[in-house]
């Protein structure tokens, strides 16, 4: 288990992350949402031969910080990705239900315990792996998975982090 959670908040976090969507822009503007959904189905082709980790800086150890503090770790982390020279890809998580959302990166290229080190460095409870098999959240501390199945829907095409929201046409 991690430390920064207890039981039961470590159960309501499992619970909203079985209704978040992932919102995945590449560095060539494919945009895909990707949803869980019961474990053992995949619809849609994965993208890629690598996994992709997704992770976010937001809200480090669980606690609420300014969307400013926010975004200034995000830059922290956009710039260790491109120290690294990985493809700046978008990974956003949402709930479903509109109420919160989590900026993020979805990195090609990594080694699950180098994604689990990245998501930990940044104080993160966890991280999201897409691979074709499932959509999976592991804890960077305690080991620990949930899998879920998966479904890849199209989004209009657009540059990862657009400012404003703005779409532009492809």
């Amino acid at each position: 288990m991690t430390q920064h959670l207890g039981s039961r908040e470590l159960r309501a976090v499992r619970e909203s992350w079985s209704r978040t969507w992932l919102r995945i822009v590449t560095d060539r503007h494919q945009s895909w949402a990707v949803m869980p959904i019961s474990e053992g189905i995949v619809q849609g082709e994965f993208p890629v031969t690598d996994p992709i980790h997704i992770i976010t800086a937001w809200n480090p150890r669980c606690e609420p910080h300014s969307e400013q503090e926010n975004l200034r770790f995000s830059e922290d982390l956009a710039d260790w990705v491109d120290a690294r020279n990985l493809p700046l890809w978008e990974g956003t998580g949402f709930a479903s239900d509109g109420g919160w959302r989590e900026e993020g990166f979805a990195l090609v290229g990594l080694s699950r315990k180098e994604a689990l080190e990245v998501g930990d460095r940044w104080g993160q409870t966890a991280i999201w792996e897409w691979n074709p098999e499932a959509l999976m959240t592991l804890d960077c501390q305690g080991g620990g998975e949930t899998r879920y199945g998966w479904v890849r829907a199209p989004l209009p095409c657009r540059p990862p982090f657009l400012p404003g929201g703005l779409v532009p046409p492809c």
